[in-house]
């Protein structure tokens, strides 16, 4: 390709545009985060496969609150989680108050499945 004046001053042109682009872009995290109820056998199967896939498996332990919130201020991409339908309620409405929204909910015996990401329209 041979670089003429007119080449060079359309590329001059156009760089600017696509830097400001790259900077509004996906501002959140790109990692995965699985959550689990180590109480629930399908909670701890979901750790087990989680962790074959070497992802980040956090159990669901003392004040979900503040689990959550510490949770949330790292902005993962992805949280997916299985536990009791009031954990699956509380870490929601955190995860909401951060920016994120619920994707995905399914009921498997007493376990919740859920995935929360953030609102791509904030």
């Amino acid at each position: 390709m041979k670089l003429t004046r007119r080449s060079f001053v359309a590329a001059a042109a156009v760089l600017p545009a696509a830097a400001s682009a790259a900077e509004i872009g996906w501002k959140d995290g790109h990692q995965t985060v699985l959550l689990f109820d180590p109480a629930l056998a399908e909670g701890r199967a979901f750790a087990d496969a989680g962790s074959a896939w070497n992802r980040a498996v956090i159990a669901i332990e003392g004040d979900r609150v503040r689990f959550a919130r510490e949770l949330f201020a790292r902005r993962p991409a992805i949280v997916q989680g299985v536990s009791l339908q009031a954990d699956a309620l509380l870490l929601e409405e955190v995860a909401q108050e951060a920016g994120y929204e619920r994707v995905s909910l399914e009921r498997e015996g007493r376990a919740m499945k859920w995935v929360l990401m953030p609102k791509l329209r904030r």
